[in-house]
């Protein structure tokens, strides 16, 4: 049998194809659909050779298109149904895929544009085994009566049939959870807005949203979108405004500045503030500055009692009221120092006791009322000062300048540190020492202390080490005196040598005088 439009008539739809809704969970992905099937004469199928009815199984493919002929094909799926006197019924949605066509959610068929456009197209297999013949034409798909009032609902409800939305004139009230993906345009919505979720700021286009209003929306439900600073009121702090907080702000998290600075006093006034300053005062120190136009203070506070443990005036001064302490006593490092560096400001001591840990850097001889440095530093008085470990002194710096330590003085001298490494002469830097001015002296206002040595002029003439012709350094001295020591070994060594051969020089001698002795003794 030929599988051509030859099978006129073969299909006859009953009035309509009902794709029956759910009552909860939506529509069922089922559309009922009958039919009535004659063969290529005009008989129907199922019927005996009388043409009595005879129920009869026939392998049918069910089809939707988008087009009456041709058109693409967007569903497909194969039964096996019972025809009685031609007619059939079935639920299309209960089949079996075809091969590679498609059979999508039957819902999906009837969406979009052009979805009033869908037709139905049947092919049967008349024998076991053998090829479908399409049944012509193709039947649309056509509307039930009363689906025509679907779109002029006035209320949908919930399984139960109670109203969740319904219209009066122009006014939509909705009794449940609205719950949308798309943006909403009404004129207005009226109600306390705490169960909105999924808010988009940037749809709230109108009005201002004071501060008293915003706790009817819960700030978790805004999930997208940017409030715009014009729909704020303005008691609602904003990101990118200049503000006046009248109140005490209190922060749980931490604050980022982001390089930025914060100003103490009203008004425009930035002479007095905290931030991060990659350069202040001609310094590169890149790091967090406390500043204040006529000084300040640094101290402790509690209730109406108020102590400054560090104060600094506008003349870049400094002052400590009480005792400074460098580290703590719990402190396990030794790591630890001070350095004084001025220029022509004075550094004030109060004679007080400079604590390291449990050690201390402590003045013993009565305070200076003035420590001025013009560049150096140079006292007024004379002070001495002390590193003590305990009650034992190790160090101890005079106010002349000598420097007395209780152990060994160790000066860095690695080879990985030291560049341009020459070989000495040793007899050439005994020959300068030889030729080196030694004195005894005593340094001026060094308590008539005694001591011996070269001048640091003669020294640097000599042998032009160092950076200054004022100074010595221990380490080139004491090389000196080893490079001298090495140059008088060889001399040493070489007149051994020379000695040694003389000694030899005059033993041969003495044997020849020897021999000549005994040769006139005995006659010959």
């Amino acid at each position: 049998m030929k599988t051509t439009v030859s099978l006129l008539c073969a299909l006859a739809l009953l009035a309509t194809a009902t794709l029956r809704l759910a009552a909860a969970d939506g529509p069922p992905e089922l559309l009922s659909y009958q039919g009535y099937l004659v063969d290529a004469n005009g008989a129907p199928l199922g019927v005996d050779g009388s043409g009595n009815p005879l129920p009869s199984n026939y392998d049918v493919t069910f089809s939707i298109f988008d087009a009456s002929t041709g058109g693409t094909l967007l569903w497909r799926e194969q039964q096996t149904i019972t025809v009685d006197a031609g007619y059939f019924s079935v639920l299309l949605g209960e089949g079996t895929v075809v091969g590679s066509d498609p059979r999508p959610n039957l819902s999906t068929v009837f969406t979009g544009i052009g979805a009033d456009e869908r037709f139905v197209g049947v092919a049967v297999r008349f024998e076991a085994g053998g090829a479908f013949a399409d049944i012509l034409p193709r039947l649309r798909l056509l509307t039930s009566p009363y689906a025509f009032s679907a779109s002029q609902a006035r209320s949908v409800v919930n399984p139960d049939g109670q109203a969740l939305i319904t219209a009066e004139g122009s006014d939509v009230t909705i009794s449940g959870n609205l719950t949308t993906t798309q943006p909403i345009t009404v004129p207005s919505i009226s109600g306390s807005g705490a169960n909105l979720t999924n808010i988009n700021a940037n749809n709230i286009t109108t009005g201002t949203l004071s501060s008293a209003r915003l706790p009817g929306i819960p700030a978790s439900q805004i999930t997208s979108g940017t409030l715009s600073d014009v729909r704020l009121s303005g008691n609602v702090p904003r990101l990118n405004a200049a503000q006046t907080f009248s109140q005490l702000n209190r922060f749980s998290g931490g604050i980022r500045m982001n390089d930025n600075r914060v100003f103490f006093r009203a008004g425009s006034d930035e002479n007095h503030g905290l931030g991060w300053a990659a350069s202040f005062d001609g310094l590169g120190i890149d790091g967090p500055v406390l500043w204040g136009h006529s000084g300040g203070a640094l101290g402790t506070g509690f209730m109406s009692t108020q102590r400054a443990a560090l104060r600094w005036n506008n003349n870049r001064q400094v002052f400590i009221p009480n005792r400074l302490n460098v580290g703590t006593p719990g402190w396990s490092s030794t790591d630890f120092g001070m350095r004084v560096s001025n220029d022509t400001t004075q550094f004030t001591l109060s004679g007080t006791t400079f604590r390291f840990f449990n050690e201390r850097f402590q003045q013993v001889a009565p305070a200076p009322q003035t420590v001025t440095s013009q560049p150096g530093l140079q006292e007024s008085i004379s002070p001495s000062f002390e590193w003590l470990f305990g009650s034992n002194s190790r160090m101890r710096l005079s106010s002349g300048g000598s420097l007395s330590i209780d152990g060994s003085l160790s000066q860095g001298s690695d080879r990985d540190r030291k560049e341009n490494v020459v070989a000495l002469y040793p007899s050439d830097v005994l020959e300068k020492v030889a030729g080196l001015p030694l004195y005894e002296w005593s340094y001026i206002d060094g308590m008539g202390a005694r001591h011996i040595g070269p001048m640091a002029q003669d020294f640097h003439a000599a042998f032009g080490l160092g950076s200054s012709d004022t100074r010595l350094a221990p380490s080139d001295v004491a090389g000196v005196a080893l490079s001298a020591i090495q140059g008088l070994h060889g001399t040493v060594k070489a007149q051994e040598a020379e000695i040694a051969e003389l000694k030899q020089t005059v033993a041969d001698l003495q044997a020849a005088v020897a021999a000549l002795l005994e040769a006139q003794a005995s006659g010959q």
